[in-house]
């Protein structure tokens, strides 16, 4: 079972939703996740839920609501410890668990990998943190505190990328965050080492002023001292300023425009709810490696979002013609491996798989905040993978395997004109064929493999 609380409270159980309809239920769980693997008091939930002012009915009404978790969670979760109640679940089943622990890594790491792991921990973000309970007592400052640590990321994600030797890509994405955040000096000094860092030495001065005015006024303070000491050593030119030498390849590679449009490939695998949890745990592991190993063989960048999600980015970090019938073709793929990974791990079952698969171009996207920025955009690709699943009008099932797809207009155009002008090889269908599908029960795609560089 997977909880999300890095955007709107989410609740999936192999794939499948979980429905909390009752908002102060829902603020339980958010209580029992905050505080995971502690014993939570009556009293603690009481005052999260209702405040300094709380019904005579507030024990009788949570005891419902923990009672209502109980029902929707199943056994085992949600345990009574004499008039207080714990969550028992691993770190690794909540969406902040696993940020803490990338974020962790990222720090502890060096180089391309440091970045790759802040990166992937941010992309973890659907939103503002418990987005759908802000009105809730508890959960102002629960979420600044999370708020605080993304933020953070961010800082130690800027830093990574100013070591090998990003500049001039960094400065609107920073410009952008010291808006939102204009008393963090941390920020500030990044601006003004990018700015420097890319030839630009005197709005790296300006932007030191900028930050001593902005404190002056607002504050009544001066800059730190190492904001001080900053602005001496870009006045001095001092070589530990300068730019490393090292520089990442990504980095190195001519840059593109900092504003592009990709597209964004979500994929998620539900499983029956008979398979043995032995079982369920060997096939998903081994699906999810094949699912990666297809995505990225076809050019795209991977997360995994959670569980038996998948998220792919086309057109990161170099953009093609071809991105959005790049990820058309990927789907296609994915069923017809994942078909035949699931037969042989489980010939036997007459019960297969359904693999859900949206497909959706973004427009607008800043290169220099990737994740972050194709995340906002997510929701509705996943809202397209959940409707196709739940009709069989775009689903094809083969050998026990369900396809379903959910494309936007702009990856259907995309793809018309690439048959127009760049028919795909044989063996790999058109869009069109992959979203009505071809074939039937019994009749396996060919296992032909494509790889476009």
């Amino acid at each position: 079972m997977d909880f999300r609380i890095l955007g709107p409270l989410e609740v999936r159980d192999r794939g499948r939703p979980i429905e909390l309809p009752r908002r102060k239920q829902r603020a339980v769980l958010a209580i029992l996740l905050l505080r995971r693997g502690e014993i939570v008091s009556s009293d603690v939930l009481v005052d999260g839920l209702w405040g300094e002012d709380p019904p005579p009915t507030a024990r009788a009404a949570l005891h419902n609501y923990v009672a209502q978790l109980r029902r929707a969670l199943g056994p085992g979760l949600v345990l009574s410890r004499a008039g207080s109640y714990l969550l028992d679940i691993a770190p690794e089943q909540i969406d902040v668990g696993r940020f803490e622990r990338l974020t962790a890594e990222g720090r502890a790491a060096l180089g391309e990998e440091r970045v790759e792991k802040l990166r992937e921990a941010l992309m973890l973000w659907r939103g503002p943190p418990l987005a759908d309970l802000a009105f809730e007592p508890f959960a102002a400052n629960e979420a600044s505190r999370l708020e605080e640590l993304r933020t953070a990321a961010l800082e130690e994600l800027i830093d990574a990328k100013l070591s090998l030797g990003a500049s001039a890509e960094l400065v609107a994405e920073l410009e952008a965050l010291i808006t939102e955040h204009p008393f963090r000096e941390r920020l500030r000094g990044q601006l003004m080492l990018a700015l420097y860092r890319a030839g630009r030495q005197a709005e790296a001065l300006e932007a030191y002023q900028e930050a001593r005015r902005t404190l002056a006024d607002e504050l009544g303070i001066e800059p730190s001292a190492p904001l001080r000491e900053l602005e001496q050593a870009l006045l001095r030119q001092d070589p530990s300023v300068a730019a490393p030498v090292r520089v990442a390849r990504e980095i190195a590679a001519p840059q593109e425009k900092r504003r592009k449009t990709v597209t964004v490939l979500f994929a998620d695998v539900v499983y029956p709810v008979t398979l043995d949890p032995e079982l369920l745990r060997e096939t998903s592991l081994a699906v999810l490696k094949t699912m990666r190993g297809v995505l990225e063989g076809h050019g795209a960048m991977i997360e995994q979002r959670s569980g038996d999600e998948v998220m792919a980015v086309f057109g990161v970090p170099r953009s093609h013609e071809d991105d959005a019938l790049r990820a058309a073709r990927a789907a296609t793929e994915l069923q017809i491996e994942i078909t035949a990974l699931v037969h042989v791990l489980e010939p036997d079952r007459k019960e297969g798989v359904d693999l859900r698969v949206a497909i959706r171009v973004v427009d607008d996207v800043h290169v220099g905040d990737i994740g972050v920025a194709s995340s906002q955009h997510l929701g509705q690709a996943e809202e397209n993978a959940r409707l196709v699943g739940d009709g069989g009008q775009d689903g094809v099932r083969r050998h026990g395997t369900r396809l379903s797809i959910g494309v936007d207009q702009d990856v259907r155009r995309a793809d018309e004109q690439q048959v127009r002008h760049d028919r795909p090889p044989e063996g790999v269908p058109p869009f069109a064929a992959v979203l009505h599908g071809s074939g039937g029960p019994g009749q396996p795609g060919q296992r032909e493999r494509h790889r476009f560089e």
